[in-house]
């Protein structure tokens, strides 16, 4: 569940600038259409960089994935040495 404190600040943020958007517009007398015609266009933009930031995402761990299989499956033909193995070795060491 998402605490109260981390919600109310993009809230409040998202009114804040709603508010100076508005604002804005009132005091260089552009008319509510275009306003929101603009607000929506941001709006798409940023939607759209949210939209290819996780396809880039999902990309990246897709890949890991695919290559993180081929390097375990590699690995996974040559069974590991038994006990009496690595003491043979260890003892043809000393």
């Amino acid at each position: 569940m998402l605490k109260a404190s981390r919600i109310g600040r993009p809230v409040l943020l998202g009114t804040v600038t709603a508010f100076g958007i508005w604002w804005l517009g009132r005091a260089y007398d552009i008319d509510s259409v275009r306003l929101l015609g603009l607000l929506a266009a941001s709006l798409l933009f940023v939607a759209t960089l949210i939209v290819l930031a996780v396809g880039g995402a999902v990309l990246m761990r897709a890949l890991r994935r695919r290559g993180r299989r081929k390097s375990v499956s590699s690995f996974s033909k040559t069974p590991p040495p038994s006990a009496a193995e690595v003491a043979r070795a260890a003892n043809k060491d000393q």
